[in-house]
C-alpha cells in the first residue's frame, strides 16, 4: 500500500512550509487524493481541481494561488494547462510537494475518461459519485478509434516531465475516508467498447515506465 507515501509527502510538506500540488491524468483519482489529504490537513486551504479549462482565460495562471497562499492543496488534470506550466517547473518545486497519481488498471482508466467525454461531463458536475441509476451508454455501442487511445496515452507520460517528489498508485491507496465516493455503473464498463479486443491489445499490457523515485525526502 502508497498510504505511508502520502504520509511522508504530508509531512515533508509541513516541514519545508510547502503547499501539495497532486498530479494526474483524467479518471486518475485526484479529486479522491485531495479530499483524504485536506482531511488530514484541515488547516490548509484546499482549491480542489485547478487549471480546468473550462472557457475561463488562462486557467494555467491559477498556479499562482499555490505561490501566493499560505500551505495549501491543488490538483492539476488539464493537459492543456499543463502545457502552458511546463516552463514552470522549477518555480512550482520552489513553492509545493509534487505528488503523481498514476491509475494501473488502463482500460477501466480509458473507459471512463471515454464515458464522460461522450456524456458531457466535461463542464458538469455528473464526473463524480456517478450512480448506476445514471447510466447513459449501452454495452457495446462504443467503437473507440486509435487516436483517441493516442490521446488518452498522451495524458499518461506528460506528469513525469513535472520531476514529481512522490509517486503513487490509485490501486494502492486507502480511499475510505474520501468524500469523492467510487463511480458506479449498470455494467462493467468497458464492455462500453465494440471493439474491447482492441483496446485491450493498445491498453491491457501497457505499463509505466519503471524510474527510481525517491520515497523519503
Amino acid at each position: 500500500m502508497h498510504d505511508h507515501i502520502i504520509s511522508e509527502a504530508i509531512q515533508y510538506s509541513i516541514n519545508q512550509n510547502k503547499s501539495i500540488l497532486i498530479l494526474g491524468s483524467p479518471r486518475s483519482g485526484t479529486h479522491a487524493l485531495g479530499s483524504v489529504i485536506h482531511k488530514q490537513l484541515a488547516d490548509y486551504e484546499y482549491f480542489g481541481e485547478i487549471g480546468t479549462i473550462n472557457g475561463t482565460a488562462s486557467p494555467w495562471n491559477e498556479i499562482e494561488k499555490l505561490y501566493t497562499s499560505t500551505s495549501s492543496i491543488a490538483h492539476l488534470v488539464a493537459m492543456t494547462s499543463k502545457l502552458r506550466l511546463s516552463l514552470d517547473v522549477d518555480r512550482i518545486h520552489k513553492h509545493c510537494v509534487v505528488i503523481q497519481l498514476r491509475r494501473e488498471n488502463k482500460i477501466a482508466q480509458f473507459a471512463s475518461y471515454m464515458y464522460f467525454h461522450l456524456t458531457g461531463g466535461v463542464n458538469g458536475p455528473a464526473w463524480h459519485n456517478h450512480k448506476i441509476t445514471d447510466t447513459k451508454i449501452e454495452p457495446g455501442s462504443i467503437v473507440a478509434s486509435d487516436e483517441q487511445i493516442d490521446q488518452f496515452l498522451l495524458e499518461q507520460i506528460i506528469d513525469d516531465f513535472f520531476r514529481p517528489d512522490y509517486v503513487v498508485h490509485y490501486e494502492q491507496l486507502n480511499f475510505d475516508k474520501s468524500t469523492v465516493n467510487k463511480n458506479q455503473f449498470s455494467y462493467d464498463l468497458p464492455l462500453m467498447f465494440k471493439n474491447l479486443d482492441h483496446v485491450t491489445a493498445r491498453l491491457g499490457h501497457w505499463k509505466y515506465s519503471y524510474r527510481k523515485y525517491c520515497e523519503q525526502k
